[in-house]
């Protein structure tokens, strides 16, 4: 046992009513036990070292320390009432435990090292209760924290049971954990406050659970946690405790959650104490703190939702809370969906190379910088970090075309860093920045490393793909899918052939559904069907099942445009030869979406059939179903697609089968899509759910004859061509606003509103200068539809 001088630990107590602050230093004890040498039960690494750097600590913050180190039952015992009239002096006393505990009908006991196994008896004997010890603490000082590092898995042999003293019965100790304490009321003091100031106690992990001792030589994570961050400065010892607790929960990713119950009456906060980073080492540590503190406050079901996909793919929690304080909260957003989009981009970059070495002091200063940030999970000021290094790398690529010297290692360093940037930008979500920066790594290394150069350039279509389709932007779109032909070129006779390929045919894909134009969705359908031939069935069946589900996706949206029921029909062939490999169990998503993509060729099919009631009925069930595993809460955009789909067959099975309530269900359906399809948030997305929607509100205004139906449609119509654009998006354009010329025309027969004649003039001319050009059938309708309003207009 060491004792040590004693001091005043710098700890303010702010009483909870304002003006009230008492701010006098209080005086601090603490009694650090390390139990670890067990004779008879299994021994443990690091309570020793835990102890030792929790003594040290403590210290430094002005308790006067006493520490028990391998302690058998008298020695424990003895160091325990010892500590207890200490305590009596004292304002503050602080008992920290890190070794084996066990619970015993309901009970907690420390367990000293000499704990002996001879008999129910003797067990019993050899424990120390935990409750006395509280009890006595707080009828000795105001002011009590106990922290039990003891939470670790059963120490005792399988059926032991175990006899305490006074019992008449032995009883089975605890499996895991601890059982949850409730804390007496400590002593008063009249000179610190006119009533007691409570008690804090900590365990490691959460009543009943086990708790991780660490690897061998290394702190246990929940002493690794207190020596970061109990000695923060300008902390409650509430935030404090929150911190401690984020800290092991991310450390243990999710495996291990520490637990505390506090009874304290006023606000404590451990003044100031120096920490030794400063700078930019202090922006990170301050960041981190930050991050827990903001993790503390996330729902149970967030939580439960970025453990699932840090689980799946592999990658810290660290960095996926990090993007998610990025990305912000909210709730109309598909967060889920971008989270997720990062926490794959991030498992590629974990499974990278380290960077180059890099010669240049600061660009080592500043990439350290953004790695350390990067692993506490600063996502934000690890971006900030990364084009602080970029811009150094500028500097330097041009001293590097003066002096060639060494020219290849500098270049491969100077890619190394410039692709720094991107990664991290790629994890703040600007997508932007992300291509910018793949695009000047491959230019520094192409010459040099053709591996490397394709990873670069690869990544470089990645991101512009990810910021064309965020943006609704086709010239972004067709820029990937250049840089996938440079990448395809590259990958030639490789296995990343047929990978570059697939996510080229994707692009097309998208492109062809932004522009309507039928020939981009032709390659992306050619292109798909190369890629099958490079996935066996046998050997790849999810990339096989994934290829035959974009082809089926690829041959609807051709449908869309060519009105071919055969383009729908090979569709819904390779949506359920997907459906064969994607199954519900194994790959649920994948399987929704695919199911999803199945009711879209069932809906075109079953509306093209003045009998196809059944096959509607059969897309809807498929929509319905996909539902079953899509949700607001997670792939909220997929979510918001498949209601949008479900609100067009419902109102296609509606008009077939005279039936108001099914058109009604399809409005309710297209709301909910609308929710995440927000103007602002996915734009194009928004206009389709809102022309989809005004088509199925016109069909109950013509069915009821209520113009509050029509005028809903017309409302739906033009917030639709607030976004389409003719040049941009002809085809979309021209439909809406044939669109709004039919609901017009449909209300000016009921309402005989001159007005409504004009609207429905002006929405058939523009449409007839957009469609009519392209489709002889379009031009004679709508030149006749115009000419049919004349005559009423009386021109």
């Amino acid at each position: 046992m060491r004792h040590a001088l004693r001091g005043l630990v710098v700890i303010v107590v702010l009483a909870v009513s304002a003006g009230s602050a008492i701010g006098a230093p209080l005086r601090g004890v603490a009694l650090v036990i390390g139990e670890g040498k067990y004779e008879t039960l299994p021994a443990l690494e690091n309570p020793k070292r835990d102890a030792r750097a929790m003594d040290d600590m403590l210290d430094a913050l002005g308790f006067s320390v006493d520490r028990v180190l391998d302690g058998d039952h008298d020695k424990l015992s003895a160091a325990l009432a010892d500590f207890v009239e200490e305590a009596k002096s004292a304002d503050v006393a602080l008992v920290y435990y890190s070794g084996h505990g066990t619970e015993i009908g309901g009970s907690d006991f420390l367990v000293p090292v000499d704990t002996s196994l001879a008999s129910p008896a003797t067990a019993g004997a050899s424990l120390v209760p935990v409750v006395p010890l509280l009890d006595r603490l707080a009828a000795a000082v105001p002011v009590t924290i106990v922290l039990l590092d003891a939470c670790r898995t059963d120490a005792f042999p399988p059926g032991m049971l175990i006899q305490l003293p006074g019992a008449t019965a032995a009883e089975a100790p605890g499996t895991a954990g601890l059982e949850a304490l409730r804390g007496p009321t400590p002593v008063a003091k009249a000179e610190i406050a006119a009533d007691s100031l409570g008690m804090v106690i900590g365990f490691a992990a959460s009543p009943g659970q086990p708790a991780l001792d660490g690897a061998p030589g290394e702190n246990s994570p929940y002493a690794a946690a207190l020596l970061k961050h109990f000695s923060a400065g300008g902390y409650t010892l509430g935030d404090l405790m929150t911190l401690v607790t984020e800290e092991v929960y991310l450390k243990t990713r999710a495996r291990q959650l520490p637990w505390v119950n506090s009874s304290l009456r006023r606000v404590l906060t451990f003044g100031a104490p120096a920490e030794t980073p400063t700078g930019d080492d202090a922006a990170i540590r301050d960041g981190r703190r930050q991050l827990l503190l903001t993790i503390a406050t996330e729902p149970p079901e967030r939580r439960a939702y970025v453990e699932d996909v840090a689980r799946s793919e592999g990658v810290p929690l660290d960095a996926l809370y990090g993007m998610l304080k990025v990305l912000g909260v909210d709730p109309t957003t598909d967060l889920d969906q971008q989270l997720k989009a990062g926490a794959a981009r991030l498992k590629s970059f974990l499974a990278e190379a380290p960077g180059a070495a890099k010669s240049d002091p600061e660009l080592q200063r500043l990439s350290g910088l953004a790695n350390a940030a990067e692993a506490e999970g600063v996502i934000d000021l690890a971006l900030k970090y990364r084009e602080e290094a970029s811009a150094r790398a500028e500097t330097l690529s041009a001293a590097v075309d003066v002096n060639e010297a060494n020219l290849k290692k500098d270049r491969l360093q100077l890619g190394a860093i410039f692709a720094e940037h991107a990664r991290t930008a790629a994890l703040n979500f600007d997508h932007a920045t992300a291509a910018d920066m793949w695009g000047k790594a491959f230019a520094q290394v192409e010459k040099w490393d053709s591996s490397r150069a394709l990873d670069y350039l690869w990544k470089q279509a990645a991101a512009q793909l990810s910021e064309g389709q965020g943006q609704g932007a086709p010239a972004t779109i067709e820029a990937a899918i250049a840089t996938y032909d440079k990448a395809a070129k590259r990958a030639n006779g490789t296995d990343d052939l047929p990978k570059i390929l697939s996510d080229q045919a994707v692009a097309l894909q998208g492109l062809g559904n932004l522009t309507g134009d039928i020939a981009t969705l032709d390659r992306s359908i050619k292109v798909f069907r190369d890629t099958l031939k490079h996935f066996p069935r046998d050997a790849a069946p999810l990339d096989w099942g994934r290829a035959q589900s974009n082809l089926g996706n690829s041959y609807n949206l051709r449908g869309d445009l060519s009105g071919d029921l055969a383009d729908y029909q090979k569709g819904a062939s390779a949506q359920r030869a997907a459906l064969e490999e994607l199954t519900r169990n194994a790959v649920p998503f994948d399987w929704a979406i695919a199911e999803g993509n199945l009711g879209i060729s069932l809906a075109r099919l079953g509306e093209a059939d003045k009998d196809g009631s059944e096959t509607l009925e059969a897309a809807v069930a498929a929509f319905r179903s996909a539902l079953e595993e899509l949700s607001p809460d997670r792939l909220a955009y997929d979510w918001a697609r498949t209601e949008d789909n479900l609100g067009g067959a419902l109102g296609s099975l509606g008009m077939r089968q005279d039936d108001n309530a099914t058109l009604e269900s399809a409005i309710t359906a297209f709301e909910k899509a609308l929710t995440v399809r927000t103007r602002s948030r996915a734009p194009q997305d928004f206009a389709q759910s809102s022309r989809n929607m005004g088509i199925v509100a016109r069909n109950l205004g013509s069915r009821t004859g209520d113009l509050a139906w029509f005028d809903r449609a017309i409302g739906a119509y033009r917030d639709a061509l607030g976004v389409f654009d003719p040049e941009r998006t002809p085809l979309d354009w021209g439909q809406a606003q044939g669109a709004l010329g039919i609901a017009a025309f449909a209300r000016a027969k009921i309402s005989g509103d001159r007005a409504d004649l004009e609207t429905a003039r002006d929405a058939f001319s523009a449409a007839n200068d957009t469609l009519g050009r392209r489709d002889r059938g379009y031009a004679d309708y709508f030149a006749g539809k115009i000419a049919e309003i004349d005559k009423m207009l009386g021109q």
